[in-house]
């Protein structure tokens, strides 16, 4: 039996899928008809509790099952990214369980591109003896691994690579926020921070929107501090969801939004309305920032990012008046993750405008805050495994990158250049979704054995051996 499934006929079968519901076949009144009929039949019910898998964020979820299939989903109460709430993503992955598309078995590439099903024990055989001939051929360093954030991947994949003897772990931040969350961490030491929306008066977002996605909980938090009467300012060349919620939308040049909050420290320091005790005390290189921001004046930017002059001052004294209860919420990939030359820059300039504002760790400001960690696991059962002597391909290229990320552009120009011969995608689409996508196919076509794990043929599968 030969098969070759594209990204097209599964997508063919999801819009199929999504026709059904949209004719009342899996409309609200018939899924309570079902579940009523199903308690009465006395229908086994299993729940579990588990972590979505639909983005990175990993909401918690309790998942139901009758007799043996799963019947719904709904957000876990007591995680902090979900609190009882599930996004529309995360309903939606459940179809990937009884979706036509997904792939249940391992797939084998033939000569002429199409896919055949292999068994497991054929292919745990020819990938190894691949990476085999690899790690003997060219050493484990040209090994890889790309994976997004999952709850399995960030654990085993590095376990996986570092037991090959490979450093080489990477992950989709470089197509997403690696550049702002270094940023952050150049200018604080931390990777990221939140906004006191309890507590606070005023909270500028730059290009994010709550209400496109993906935290339910985000979206309570903005929703509550706009009930509470916080001003809410959105800087976006749309008008995006969280106007809901906004009272002001600033429209924006896309790319610039660096000389906008250049701009408001300009008028922070020369109007002299920046807090001096937290800069004195916890900030250092001020009077070097001060003296260069005062050439990036609001009429100066206003010619870059096309925001009034007018604006830019109005929304600088009103944080002003607001501090320290405001901040300039971090954002994520949209507006400087890493969609931009400059947005290395732009995180640090967001967070040098937190400073100016005194913000940092107070009520109502920009809150850098901890998240738990999972216990070790049984060191007998799952003995530690040796930390490769290699450097990461890339790190020396990209000193400021994130240490735990990696940029994936070292992978993509390594099987280019054949220091990359054998890289492993682990729900990761880096073909189709890390940009670039023709350079992509034109490198692993390169390598001598690409492997992606995924539930579904995807634009990355479809380019692989396996």
């Amino acid at each position: 039996m030969h098969c070759n499934p594209t990204r097209r006929t599964f997508l063919k079968g999801t819009a199929a899928t999504a026709a059904l519901a949209a004719v009342g076949t899996c409309s609200v009144a018939a899924w309570r008809a079902e579940q009523a009929e199903a308690a009465a039949t006395g229908a086994a019910k299993i729940q579990g509790a588990s972590l979505c898998n639909g983005c990175s964020s990993k909401c918690g979820l309790i998942a139901t099952a009758l007799d043996g299939r799963l019947w719904t989903v709904e957000g876990m109460k007591e995680h902090p990214y979900s609190k009882g709430t599930l996004c529309g993503r995360g309903h939606g992955a459940a179809q990937w369980a009884y979706s036509d598309g997904r792939l249940t078995q391992p797939m084998k590439r033939a000569a002429d591109g199409s896919f055949a099903p292999i068994s497991w024990d054929d292919a745990l055989s020819e990938i190894g003896a691949k990476v085999q001939e690899i790690i003997a051929e060219a050493g484990p360093e040209a090994l890889a691994i790309i994976q997004d954030p999952r709850p399995s991947g960030k654990y085993y994949s590095k376990r996986f690579m570092n037991a090959l003897g490979s450093p080489n772990v990477y992950t989709h931040a470089a197509a997403c926020n690696l550049s702002k969350e270094s940023g952050i961490q150049e200018a604080t030491g931390a990777q990221n921070f939140s906004v006191d929306f309890p507590n606070t008066k005023m909270v500028v977002f730059i290009g994010r929107s709550y209400g496109d996605g993906i935290r339910p909980s985000s979206v309570k938090s903005l929703a509550g501090a706009a009930e509470g009467g916080a001003r809410v300012v959105i800087v976006d060349p749309r008008l995006n969801n969280t106007g809901v919620f906004a009272t002001d939308w600033v429209p924006i040049r896309p790319g610039a939004d660096i000389a906008f909050l250049l701009g408001i420290a300009n008028v922070l320091v020369t109007r002299d309305l920046y807090d001096h005790a937290f800069v004195e005390q916890s900030a250092v290189g001020f009077p070097e920032f001060a003296a260069q921001v005062t050439e990036y004046t609001p009429e100066w930017a206003e010619g870059i990012c096309d925001v009034p002059a007018d604006t830019i001052v109005e929304i600088a004294e009103s944080l002003a008046a607001a501090a320290p209860a405001c901040a300039i919420e971090p954002s994520w990939r949209a507006a400087f993750g890493c969609a931009y030359q400059n947005s290395f820059e732009t995180a640090r300039a967001v967070c040098a405008v937190n400073a100016l504002l005194g913000c940092w760790g107070q009520k109502g400001g920009a809150l850098i805050t901890s998240s738990p960690k999972a216990g070790d696991v049984d060191p007998v059962k799952f003995p530690e495994v040796p930390k490769p002597a290699a450097k990461r391909l890339g790190d020396a290229e990209y000193p400021l990158a994130l240490s735990g990320t990696g940029t994936n552009l070292a992978v993509l120009n390594g099987c280019a250049d054949g220091t990359i011969q054998g890289v492993f995608f682990y729900n990761s689409n880096a073909v189709q979704g890390y940009a670039q996508p023709a350079k992509w196919r034109e490198a692993l076509s390169q390598a001598k054995l690409v492997v992606t794990i995924d539930v579904q043929m995807s634009e990355t599968a479809l380019a692989s051996d396996y």
